[in-house]
């Protein structure tokens, strides 16, 4: 679905002077694979993508599909359901069904207008390489710096009156003070609600478009860290999420030595005609090995080169 978007004189990625040809590859690759349209019924049909959005500690990915909710509402990803999408400019033809256990987030509140859906790569079919990547800049402290003076160029994937996939070039003109609504000028027709608004800087996706503004003078759109962040609270455990990473002071497993060179408890449990070996630092080995069976997720280590 879409309605009528704002419609300003079309600017599409041609490549200029701005665009290398790795660079002009990569969009054409996400044009054909990462982005698809979906149908809903005659009637109503809109943009959908797929994307890698990070769990809380930044490491991990989950492979998911978002769309607006105006075009995927939570009856059509009920369990049981079936999601009907093109990819390749209707070239080919592919259907998610919802079954349970399968992570989900969907908002009908119209600053967010949006539903994440989890893709399982294996049941669905869908390649590993169609995944746009979140663009990290939208977890800044000043987005509006990081966007709008700076005049970050964006672009726009999205099915044009639900038949033409199109890319059109834009900037990002606002921020809400709540972190959902951006408002950009990226050319859109009827149809490209759910389409991505992908910063060209790094080629990474910042928002999803959702229509124009009630003066229609600009389009709008939901940044996606909050609603990110949202699915993530609803989804996951953040006692579980979260990796405790242990990195060995000035890089040196020699620096800082403890000044207690044994518990008290162990000498307990030595003889005084006991041949014993004395470790080296005792308590940092302990406190280390502590470290090491407390983490929840991934470790690092660094040690020295010698």
């Amino acid at each position: 679905m879409g309605g009528s978007g704002y419609e300003p004189e079309d600017k599409a990625i041609d490549g200029g002077d701005s665009l290398d040809d790795n660079q002009l590859d990569k969009i054409k690759f996400q044009k054909k694979r990462c982005i698809c349209k979906i149908n809903v019924d005659d009637k109503k049909k809109g943009t959908g993508f797929f994307c890698k959005i990070p769990f809380p500690d930044r490491f991990n990915y989950l492979p998911v599909f978002i769309t607006c909710n105006h075009v995927l509402d939570k009856d059509c990803i009920k369990q049981g359901k079936i999601i009907n999408f093109t990819l390749d400019d209707d070239k080919i033809a592919k259907s998610i069904t919802i079954k349970e256990p399968r992570k989900f987030y969907t908002s009908i509140q119209k600053e967010k207008d949006i539903t994440i859906i989890e893709i399982k790569l294996k049941e669905d079919n869908i390649e590993a390489n169609s995944f746009l990547e979140v663009d990290e800049n939208i977890y800044n402290d000043d987005l509006t710096n990081t966007y709008i003076k700076e005049k970050k160029t964006v672009y726009l994937i999205h099915y044009e009156d639900g038949k033409v996939k199109k890319q059109s070039l834009g900037l990002i003109k606002n921020i809400a003070t709540d972190q959902f609504n951006i408002k950009h000028n990226c050319t859109t027709k009827g149809g490209s609600s759910g389409g991505p608004i992908i910063n060209l800087e790094n080629l990474k996706v910042m928002g999803i478009h959702k229509g124009a503004d009630k003066n229609k003078s600009l389009n709008c759109g939901t940044l996606l860290k909050i609603p990110i962040d949202e699915f993530n609270k609803l989804n996951y455990d953040s006692n579980k999420i979260f990796s405790p990473i242990i990195f060995p002071p000035n890089n040196s497993l020699q620096s800082n030595d403890s000044i207690i060179k044994d518990e008290p408890i162990i000498k307990l449990l030595k003889q005084e005609d006991d041949e014993f070996i004395p470790i080296e630092y005792p308590e940092e080995r302990r406190l280390f090995y502590v470290a090491m069976t407390r983490t929840k997720n991934k470790l690092f280590i660094m040690v020295p080169n010698d």
